[in-house]
């Protein structure tokens, strides 16, 4: 073969290399790229979960403070006397009054939570970030159904209150504070003397315990868990 005619061997293998890495590296830069914006994604979803905890933390506070409240109401008309009644202003009978058939219960906020729990994890701390979340969930869906028990016994309650003022005309619920008001305090000793609402009240007094006690444990594995997250999102930053 003439050496006019010899194939540079040298300079193709160059190229060659040369473009095999072009390709290489395009796709290194592609998969860092995509990487950077899970990450991103990743970043942006713990710090929804994180707030949406901090609100879920606030919520279980104050549902916690309104039912020992209205436990301890419930305590002072189980324990008091006529003479004790009779001191009370109108505003205090209305609120005793009101406080038999009360009980607050707690709504949860766990869409970002859901959104988050049901994404593929980018590493394995996701993994167990997930699963954390996860728990939270649970744990939260577990406080809502006792809260469907307490509202069952919150309702007999409302039904015997309603019944000794009101009669029992359905409309007439919404009465029944200005109604205790207007009796006054004989309207505490008629109703401490129907067996069957102490009965309800006891029931739902109970229940109430032991959702409160619910909500604590959602408070400490609520605060666990924020830690945790923020923790991990701090160090992502």
């Amino acid at each position: 073969m003439n050496d006019n005619h010899q194939v540079p061997w040298k300079r193709i293998s160059i190229e060659a290399v040369a473009i095999v890495a072009s390709i290489l590296l395009a796709f290194a830069i592609d998969a860092w790229w995509d990487r950077q914006q899970q990450y991103r994604l990743e970043n942006a979803m713990l710090a929804a979960v994180v707030d949406e905890i901090n609100a879920n933390y606030v919520a279980l506070e104050e549902h916690i403070a309104g039912n020992e409240h209205t436990l301890s109401l419930n305590d002072q008309f189980l324990r008091g006397t006529s003479e004790e009644f009779s001191r009370l202003e109108l505003d205090e009978i209305d609120r005793m009054v009101a406080s038999l058939n009360t009980a607050m219960t707690f709504n949860r906020f766990d869409s970002a939570a859901a959104m988050y729990a049901g994404t593929p994890p980018p590493d394995q701390s996701g993994i167990h970030l997930r699963s954390q979340v996860s728990n939270v969930i649970r744990e939260l869906v577990d406080v809502v159904e006792d809260h469907h028990r307490l509202q069952r016994a919150q309702d007999n309650v409302r039904l015997r209150v309603a019944y000794h003022l009101v009669g029992e005309s359905r409309n007439g619920l919404a009465q029944v504070g200005p109604t205790a008001a207007r009796l006054g305090p004989s309207v505490l000793n008629d109703l401490r003397a129907d067996d069957e609402l102490i009965a309800a009240i006891v029931d739902k007094a109970h229940l109430q315990r032991v959702y409160i006690r619910e909500m604590q444990g959602g408070l400490i594995l609520l605060e666990s868990v924020r830690e945790t997250l923020s923790s991990e999102l701090e160090s992502r930053l």
